[in-house]
């Protein structure tokens, strides 16, 4: 069954129940690069960061609440010639994948990071046994440019729906 989800903006509030999903990810898979799940305090700064530097970082809420995932942009390199170009980070809680809460988060994220002035958006997928992370990219416009370092895929973001 889908659940609609409420995408909105992250408040620091979140930050405890956004480490939970996260953490998730760590201890199961490979695709974050962390060994040690990141505290709930830093990831109220990485919130803060991201609001401030003008990038979105999105909320998909359940009734009731629960954060069922999370999704972020952020510009891909510290160089002012990339100020137009963002990374993508999507997760989701395990229990909700496939219900269309991915696809809600990134297609709003897609739009703020247009509204914020963001011209290109990639996304490293590096687990490649993502296939549903690596179909959700996809189905919005991304298309694979790399090879050895894993799946890089990039979406024109004024053209994204």
């Amino acid at each position: 069954m889908t659940t609609k989800p409420t995408i909105r903006p992250a408040i620091a509030a979140d930050a405890l129940q956004v480490a939970d999903v996260y953490a998730e990810h760590v201890r199961t898979g490979v695709a974050t690069f962390d060994l040690d799940p990141p505290s709930a305090r830093t990831w109220e700064q990485k919130i803060s960061e991201t609001r401030r530097d003008g990038w979105p970082f999105l909320i998909a809420d359940l009734p009731g609440g629960q954060v069922a995932g999370f999704a972020y942009a952020t510009q891909w390199r510290p160089k002012p010639g990339y100020r137009h170009t963002v990374e993508d980070t999507i997760y989701l809680s395990p229990d909700v994948v496939g219900q269309g809460i991915g696809r809600a988060l990134l297609t709003r994220l897609l739009a703020d990071c247009v509204t914020a002035g963001a011209r290109q958006v990639l996304a490293v997928i590096a687990d490649s046994g993502q296939p549903a992370s690596l179909a959700l990219h996809r189905s919005l416009g991304f298309r694979e440019s790399g090879g050895s370092r894993g799946w890089e895929s990039s979406s024109d973001a004024r053209s994204t729906p």
